[in-house]
């Protein structure tokens, strides 16, 4: 099973100028405390969290109070489709993983994986079933959406 969330509604700009610094905006705040209650019974015990190491999705899984075990990785601050499937099939991975990242690479991932055009909006996630027991036979068209949301705050 793989959980993809991309971050909350982010600032548009960081005081540093720097993308990589952007924070979470007053709404991404409350997107992100949502996200624990639309997620926290979906997940399962034994999930690994993998997320970008940029300000706004460490934000989005710290106020989301989804795990306190959490890698951060740098390649995966705007990582594209290809990049993060090779570090999913990788992880030869039999247990679940939630990873939290960035567009455009998880909504092409997701599309890639399901064969349907998703669109993953700021703080929007989706759940992806697979018929296989490994993450390293994970591949096109080999996901089912098993169900996906978004937080709906103002």
């Amino acid at each position: 099973m793989l959980f993809l969330i991309r971050h909350a509604t982010a600032e548009k700009m960081a005081d540093s100028g720097r993308d990589f610094d952007r924070k979470l905006s007053e709404k991404g705040r409350k997107q992100a405390k949502e996200l624990n209650q639309l997620l926290s019974d979906e997940l399962p015990e034994n999930t690994r969290y993998f997320c970008s190491s940029a300000r706004r999705t460490r934000e989005t899984i710290s106020l989301a109070k989804l795990s306190n075990e959490i890698t951060y990785l740098d390649s995966l601050y705007l990582a594209d489709k290809s990049s993060i499937l090779s570090f999913l099939n990788e992880l030869n991975a039999t247990h679940p993983i939630c990873l939290i990242g960035h567009n455009e690479g998880i909504s092409e991932l997701a599309s890639y994986l399901s064969g349907q055009e998703i669109e993953l909006r700021t703080a929007k996630f989706i759940a992806l079933r697979f018929p296989f027991e490994n993450s390293s036979y994970w591949s096109q068209d080999s996901a089912q959406v098993e169900f996906q949301g978004r937080p709906e705050v103002d």
